[in-house]
Formats: structure tokens, C-alpha cells, sequence
């Protein structure tokens, strides 16, 4: 008899909380659906944006890399010249911690890449022409794998 009770006084909310999940499944499905098509323009349209901006008025390619960062996933645009040197870099979205980290991601730093041609090292820790940020290495550092991955890339297409 009193596991009868118990059961029962378990068996209400269990059941009310499993409609509350359908609904909110059901609602999060229909939001999903009726966004999807604005959100992949406009992920188009930020692609297409960091691409002009990393070509800026040169001819090339423009090739986006995803790296591993302290915050997680990096997406870096890359832009590469006819004649194989780098136009720009811009980082397109990342997970890293505003402040200290974010600073290898601003126009200023990233700028020393501009005119390189290769990336020898594996680690810009081993590379004297680059610098990276005290402090924000694995930041500086993802930036420095993802314009070296942009290069690889670039050159196994035969330029």
C-alpha cells in the first residue's frame, strides 16, 4: 500500500514535467525552423564581408580556417594574393575570453601577416618575425596555425 502512494505522488509531476519538455522541444523546433534561412544569410553575408575585407583591392583567394583557441573553436579568414602573399586576416568568431585574449584578434596584431608568405614554424612561439601577445599565447597561437593551415591550403590548390 505505501509504495502505491509513493508511486502515485511521483507519477503527476513526472507526467506534467515530460509535457513541459514536449512543449518547449516542440517551440525551440518551430523557432529553429523559421530562423534557419536568416541565419544561414546572414552567416553568408558576414562570410562574404571578411572575405573583401582580407582581399581588400588585391586579386586572390580568400580561405577560412577553423582552429582550436583557449575559448574553443576559431573561424580566421585569410587572404592570399595571386602571387601568394597574405592580404589581411580577420577573425570571424571564437569563444575566447574578451580582454587579455581577444587582443590577437585586432586589426593592429594581425596585421604583422600581411606580405608573408610562408610559416615555417610549428608553434609561433619558434617564430622570431611573429609576435604574440603576453599572456594570450594559445590565442596568438591559433591565429598563427590557421593563417599557416590558410597557406598549406592555398598551395596544395597550385596557387
Amino acid at each position: 500500500m505505501n509504495f502505491k502512494r509513493r508511486l502515485g505522488d511521483y507519477a503527476l509531476p513526472t507526467i506534467v514535467l515530460v509535457i513541459i519538455c514536449l512543449v518547449v522541444t516542440c517551440a525551440l523546433a518551430f523557432t529553429y525552423s523559421k530562423t534557419k534561412t536568416t541565419i544561414d544569410a546572414n552567416a553568408v553575408k558576414t562570410h562574404d564581408e571578411a572575405a573583401k575585407e582580407v582581399l581588400g583591392n588585391e586579386e586572390g583567394k580568400a580561405l577560412e580556417e577553423t582552429v582550436q583557441s583557449y575559448g574553443g573553436e576559431m573561424s580566421v579568414m585569410v587572404g592570399i594574393s595571386n602571387e601568394g602573399k597574405i592580404t589581411g586576416v580577420k577573425v570571424v568568431s571564437h569563444g575566447d575570453t574578451p580582454g587579455l585574449g581577444t587582443k590577437a584578434m585586432e586589426p593592429e596584431y594581425l596585421k604583422q601577416y600581411k606580405g608573408t608568405e610562408k610559416l615555417e614554424y610549428e608553434s609561433i612561439r619558434d617564430d622570431d618575425s611573429k609576435d604574440a601577445i603576453t599572456g594570450a599565447t594559445i590565442s596568438s597561437n591559433a591565429v598563427y596555425e590557421a593563417v599557416k593551415k590558410a597557406i598549406l591550403e592555398y598551395e596544395k590548390a597550385g596557387r
